[in-house]
This record gives C-alpha cells, structure tokens and sequence, in this order.
C-alpha cells in the first residue's frame, strides 16, 4: 500500500521506483493465491482477505487518479481472480463507497499533494 501511495504523488524516478514496488508486492500476493479462492483458501474470506482488500477496489481508482496502471489481469490472473471473488462477497459488497465518492476523494488528495 506504501509503494502504491507514493506512486500516486510521486513523479519521475520515484514514481518509477514506487511502481515496481507496488508490481512486487503483487507478486507476492499473486504467488500466495496460487490454487486459492481467497487467502484463507476456498470457503471464505479470512484476515488477510480483508488486510489485503483495498487492492480489490481501491487501487483501481488510485491508478486512475494518478495516471498509472500496476494491476494487470494478465500479469496476474489469481489476483485478478481474488478481486472478482472478494467484491462479490455480500458483506464487502454491501460496505464499499461508490466510485463517484472515491473520485472525488482521491481526486481531492492528487491536488493536494501537487500543491505542496
């Protein structure tokens, strides 16, 4: 979340940097999906399910705000799989802001920290 955080208000080399951060750690939670549903396995979401989802819907509006693009269902097919799963969850389903919401925050964050 760090490295996908300073991708977002970085530019340069350190946005660069904080891209390849952020594709490593997806990497790793590609590779910790693998034969899996979820983190916790195939009955249900677990801790790390929910640790980990904001990836699921908020990193698409980080991409978009900040004018990059990490996830990648090609890249990562059980990711991309994982986040399907996980939004269709009732309860997680039920608790999400809508993407006019977060637009408009993440928005609001992206010129903040371009006017600093």
């Amino acid at each position: 979340m760090e490295a996908s955080k300073k991708a977002f208000v970085s530019t340069g080399d350190d946005r660069a940097k904080a891209i390849e951060s952020t594709m490593d750690g997806l990497k790793l939670l590609e590779q910790e999906l693998q034969g899996k549903k979820y983190f916790s396995g195939d009955e249900g979401i677990g801790y790390l399910d929910i640790v980990a989802g904001w990836i699921a819907y908020w990193l698409q509006f980080i991409e978009e705000i900040g004018g990059f693009k990490v996830m990648e269902s090609t890249k990562f097919p059980c990711l991309d799989a994982w986040i399907k799963n996980f939004l269709q969850v009732p309860s997680v389903e039920q608790s999400l802001p809508s993407p006019d919401e977060l637009r408009n925050v993440f928005g609001a964050i992206r010129m903040a920290m371009q006017m600093k």
